[in-house]
Order: structure tokens, then C-alpha cells, then sequence
């Protein structure tokens, strides 16, 4: 498992925490990342539960250059689905 964290500069700058985590795969030697979660504290507060978050448009387009076979952990109806990326980004097929 591989952990990232949000690095924000305001627009282009900005480094999102699936782009980190992937990063850190890629210098540990392993790029053939198989699921991918972003998980953030509800209101960035540490005292509350973590809550898992939807991959933003950026982070399915990053996974699509680097990591196209990815699978995406994201909530729906409080419950957690898992999809291939294909399925995310489906004009890209």
C-alpha cells in the first residue's frame, strides 16, 4: 500500500493525493498498481471518522496515462463500489 497526500498551490500546482501515492509506487519500483482509494477526514478534521472520496476528473485522467488497468474504490449510496477505470472514464474507451 501506497499513501499520498493533497499538495495544494492553488490551479495547475496543485498535487492531488492519488497523483502522490502513485508517485511513491513508481520510486519504490512498482507500477502496476492495481486499486486506488482516497480516503480524507470529514471536515480535515483528524478527531473525526475518515470518509472515502470520489477520484476527481484530474486524478481518472492521470490514472488513464499512467495506470489504464486501475481499479476505483468510491462511495455510492453509503455503500463502497469498486469499477474499473474503463467504466469511469467511458468516452475513452
Amino acid at each position: 500500500m501506497y499513501t499520498g497526500i493533497n499538495l495544494i498551490a492553488g490551479g495547475r500546482a496543485d498535487v492531488h493525493s492519488e497523483q502522490a501515492a502513485y508517485a511513491n509506487a513508481v520510486a519504490a519500483g512498482d507500477d502496476d498498481v492495481a486499486t486506488s482509494v482516497a480516503v480524507m477526514y470529514e471536515d480535515d478534521d483528524a478527531s473525526k471518522p475518515m470518509q472515502v472520496e470520489p477520484a476527481c476528473g484530474v486524478c481518472r485522467e492521470f490514472f488513464y496515462t499512467f495506470a489504464p488497468e486501475v481499479d476505483i474504490i468510491f462511495p455510492r449510496d453509503n455503500e463502497l463500489e469498486k469499477a474499473p477505470l474503463s467504466a469511469l472514464l467511458p468516452v475513452k474507451q
